[in-house]
């Protein structure tokens, strides 16, 4: 885990709205403890000068302790430690079905069948098929798109710039990103919507130019400095 901090902005809501993304943020830091600094817009570009296009309207909300995993290196760990503690891993199969019985569970994949008196289902976005009802109403898959956005001017970029998450006033156009890696160039920034639901078989896995440029001119450029398209 990086500790580089996490900074959540938020455009205020407009009149008879409820809540915000950043109120929420705020009322559970203040609920659970958590340290965290409430952050105007002069205070946000004054600390991270990347967010010097922000809005004077803009709010934001600054976790010291926060930060970001290496989901690669997590999953290794994970791995690495099952193997030492005697579990016997089985890859490159599909999981098909799960057939829950009184006694157990059959787990049925393409290319064998096995049986445990107890299993946990950790299949992401083909869990709600695997699991049958009544999550296959509950749970939903949303496509989410994934860019690298080149680093054109790296001294906006203090060495320990925060992970962000940039959401509109309605909260309908959101994304967030990492501080740059060092060697690599670029920010990582990935949007995040719950309005269109997909089918995880059929989803559509290649991002299109017209979707960067939407992101980069609507979410990025009046927020974010400093970056430069990648297509």
């Amino acid at each position: 885990m990086r500790g580089a901090g996490d900074d959540r902005q938020h455009r205020p809501a407009a009149p008879g709205r409820g809540r915000d993304f950043t109120d929420n943020s705020i009322e559970l830091a203040r609920r659970y403890g958590i340290e965290h600094q409430e952050l105007d817009a002069a205070e946000i570009r004054r600390r991270f000068p990347q967010f010097a296009p922000l809005d004077d309207s803009a709010r934001g909300y600054f976790e010291p302790g926060g930060g970001f995993v290496r989901p690669e290196r997590c999953i290794d760990a994970q791995l690495t430690r099952a193997r030492q503690l005697g579990a016997t891993l089985i890859t490159g199969q599909t999981v098909l079905e799960l057939d829950a019985q009184d006694d157990g569970v059959h787990i049925i994949s393409d290319g064998s069948r096995l049986f445990a008196r107890q299993v946990i289902v950790s299949a992401g976005m083909w869990s709600a098929q695997l699991l049958g009802a009544p999550f296959d109403s509950l749970l939903q898959v949303c496509r989410q798109q994934l860019y690298w956005f080149r680093l054109d001017e790296p001294e906006r970029y203090p060495a320990r710039s925060p992970s962000f998450i940039l959401h509109s006033a309605d909260d309908v156009d959101a994304c967030y990103g990492f501080p740059p890696i060092p060697g690599e160039g670029s920010v990582k920034i990935a949007t995040e919507q719950y309005s269109a639901s997909s089918q995880p078989d059929s989803l559509d896995r290649q991002p299109s130019s017209a979707d960067a440029q939407r992101l980069f001119h609507k979410l990025i450029a009046p927020h974010i400095a400093g970056l430069a398209p990648s297509w």
